[in-house]
């Protein structure tokens, strides 16, 4: 899925009619496929304090977050990426589009 065929299936109404009768699984599926398509950014780039310290470096995605993980589906997509460091302290960690996505860096 594209990001233009994300915003005309998820439109306000769409957004608005899903939330009112949460329906959270099928706007996350679709929120996973559009970033998925759209790709990952070579690098991360964290605005929280907490991982800017990785910022600038490489990653790979090992696969997508589930509730399993501990967090409530509302707050996907997330995924957990081994960041590289070129180190053998090489951290794994959960990350938001605004991370790794490069739609969220146009």
């Amino acid at each position: 899925m594209t990001n233009k065929e994300f915003n005309e299936k998820w439109n306000e109404k769409a957004y608005n009619d899903m939330v009112a009768n949460n329906g959270w699984d099928e706007y996350v599926k679709d929120c996973f496929d559009m970033y998925e398509t759209e790709g990952f950014a070579d690098t991360f780039e964290s605005p929280y304090s907490e991982y800017k310290i990785y910022n600038g470096k490489r990653f790979h995605v090992i696969r997508r977050c589930n509730e399993n993980d501990g967090f409530n589906l509302e707050m996907f997509p997330m995924w957990v990426i081994l960041i590289e460091d070129g180190f053998e302290d090489e951290k794994i960690v959960y990350a938001f589009p605004e991370e790794i996505c490069t739609i969220e860096r146009i």
